[in-house]
């Protein structure tokens, strides 16, 4: 029987959007969270997008200095948000070598978006932007119809 070897790397092992999201002591809390869709009213307005991120750091790579990116951009590709996080996560005395910890972060940002369209969330750890270590999401923005009111007699 074959071992796999331990992870030497830390990665994202998921990153969801939410209307509100805190991370505290461990554990993540969302508001409004794995949302897809959003309407904005207004374009020349900054919108609030929170971010929910869960890393698996393996042994090996505890007690480093890491950095989290996380970049909005647009269906042209520019930017529209990008946030970037030093880490380093220390092992417990109880911590196997083999094993790995889960560290959750949660960020907002107000991001202009310039208009309607696709969007995309990519999270990265130390600039490895490969598919096992990066994680992405899309969301969808549309324009939210004006309201009119219309007052009978």
């Amino acid at each position: 029987m074959e071992t796999a070897l331990p992870e030497t790397s830390p990665k994202v092992e998921f990153l969801l959007l939410a209307d509100r999201a805190e991370a505290i002591n461990g554990k993540l809390y969302l508001m409004g969270g794995a949302w897809d869709r959003m309407w904005v009213a207004d374009f020349a307005q900054p919108q609030s997008v929170s971010f929910a991120v869960g890393l698996l750091v393996p042994w090996s790579a505890t007690h480093e200095e890491h950095r989290l990116s996380i970049r909005i951009t647009g269906d042209d590709e520019t930017e529209v948000a990008n946030v970037q996080v030093g880490f380093r996560a220390g092992a417990s005395a109880q911590m196997q070598r083999t094993e790995s910890q889960r560290v959750a972060m949660a960020f907002q940002v107000q991001p202009k978006l310039q208009r309607p369209g696709t969007y995309m969330v990519r999270a990265m750890i130390d600039d490895d932007s490969s598919p096992t270590n990066a994680r992405e999401t899309v969301f969808y923005v549309n324009q939210r119809p004006a309201l009119t009111l219309q007052l009978k007699p």
